[in-house]
């Protein structure tokens, strides 16, 4: 998954996303993400922007994101941000049916 993120993370326009195959995003084995783990992947994608811009508006979004903040790390501590996130997969899964 780091590798994954790292690998992802320096990428910023949008060109360079459509390059990436279906293939690139398979974790080892073969496996695909879970949506958890693509959260996860979301998570400290933002993290690394916020890490490179300081912006208030970034650390505010992490804020309602962070897995950790719960106790018991069953998901994010603002409840809208899942539904948000399942929402913007089916949206994705929608207008890109060949993935």
């Amino acid at each position: 998954m780091a590798e994954l993120i790292k690998r992802l993370s320096h990428i910023t326009l949008k060109e360079d996303w459509h390059r990436l195959s279906q293939e690139e995003v398979k974790m080892e084995n073969d496996k695909i993400l879970t949506l958890e783990q693509a959260f996860c992947a979301m998570f400290y994608f933002l993290e690394h922007e916020y890490e490179l811009t300081k912006s208030d508006e970034i650390a505010i979004i992490l804020s309602s994101l962070d897995w950790t903040v719960l106790s018991d790390n069953s998901g994010p501590p603002d409840p809208a941000a899942w539904d948000d996130w399942l929402e913007a997969v089916k949206k994705a899964k929608k207008d890109n049916p060949a993935w």
